[in-house]
């Protein structure tokens, strides 16, 4: 867009004698001004909405059940928070 608004400008002198000879109606235009508008937004180019990550009920189960195998407390513990994202368990952060 940028470098069609400067090539624009550039020609803005000609294109100004254009328009007085072709439409002697708008011989009192003194000025050709060029402005470039934002573009609107491209929905190809725009970043899809992130939807938060879905546990479901099976899932957290299955991750309970493998923190309740663990020797290692802190991999357990963290196994247990991330089972507690189920969807309708209680303690959902959402």
């Amino acid at each position: 867009m940028a470098a069609w608004a400067t090539k624009l400008r550039f020609a803005a002198p000609v294109l100004l004698k254009q328009i007085q000879q072709r439409y002697p109606e708008l011989s009192t235009v003194e000025k050709v001004t060029i402005r470039i508008l934002q573009p609107m937004e491209d929905p190809r180019t725009t970043l899809p909405s992130i939807t938060p990550p879905h546990l479901s009920v099976k899932n957290a189960q299955l991750l309970k059940e493998l923190a309740e195998t663990l020797d290692d407390a802190e991999l357990r513990a963290a196994l247990e928070r991330l089972a507690r994202h189920a969807e309708g368990e209680p303690g959902d952060p959402d």
